[in-house]
């Protein structure tokens, strides 16, 4: 990010970041470190540790609740059928990312495939909340005129 940063094309008064699995973990744990550099967080089914790894909730936790000193809201999004991240596990990490004073939207969507895992490959059902946040952050989006 610090090289991205001083790239003469980007606008650091509108960064977004997002990433899926390890990314969307890694996305709310950044913005909550680096709270002054990110306008807007998405966590597509994120996680550091999987199932069935016994430390998975402590671990995921941690990480996501790293976040929690993010000002802003973030947009998280999980699907069922995850082998990794069951819904219930996701909705757990949620939660302690809140009760440490994180402020997101938590949305659950059904794949039409057999894993969950694989929800950014299907826009479909989560470009509407996208673009809401979006909107919402004063960030461009597909509804926004294109800017330079």
């Amino acid at each position: 990010m610090t090289v991205i940063l001083t790239m003469p094309f980007v606008d650091k008064e509108r960064v977004a970041m997002g990433g899926i699995s390890r990314g969307g973990a890694l996305s709310v744990a950044y913005a909550g470190t680096h709270p002054t550099e990110v306008k807007a967080v998405v966590n597509f089914v994120g996680g550091w540790l999987g199932e069935p790894c016994p430390t998975m909730s402590s671990v995921n936790q941690s990480v996501l609740t790293r976040g929690a000193a993010y000002p802003g809201e973030s947009l998280w999004l999980y699907a069922d059928k995850d082998p990794y991240y069951a819904l219930s596990h996701s909705r757990e990490n949620f939660a302690a990312f809140t009760r440490a004073g994180g402020k997101g939207s938590f949305h659950e969507f059904t794949v039409p495939a057999d894993n969950g895992h694989w929800l950014g490959g299907f826009p479909k059902l989560w470009a509407n909340q996208l673009e809401a946040y979006l909107k919402h952050k004063g960030l461009p989006s597909a509804e926004s005129p294109s800017r330079p």
